[in-house]
């Protein structure tokens, strides 16, 4: 709990933490998978990342962490809130491990 506070009260200052590996990794494909689909994503070649060989994203990845923050983004979208996906990708790989951690002990 205290390492969570810790990061919302960083988030809060406007220190976002976007220059670690996984916001610099996920941010990218997760706006791919907004903006075009879960198809599109699925078949999707990327060959600006490692180069010069590229990467077939939709097989070689666990796209549950950007599944979930696709639908934060849309959950937030619908309800009229104004968010950036880049802010939710920050807040979803927060929330999300110790969330989901804890899920067995309530079990």
């Amino acid at each position: 709990m205290r390492s969570i506070g810790a990061k919302i009260r960083d988030e809060m200052r406007g220190n976002l933490p976007s220059d670690k590996a996984g916001q610099r990794f996920n941010y990218p494909i997760t706006l791919f998978l907004t903006n075009h689909g879960f198809v599109e994503f699925w078949n999707w070649f990327d060959s600006n990342s490692w180069y010069p060989l590229g990467c077939i994203i939709g097989d070689t990845l666990y796209p549950g962490l950007m599944l979930t923050a696709t639908a934060v983004y849309k959950i937030f979208q619908f309800l009229l809130f104004t968010i950036h996906i880049h802010e939710v990708c920050v807040l979803t790989t927060m929330f999300s491990p110790p969330t989901l951690q804890s899920l067995p002990m309530v079990a």
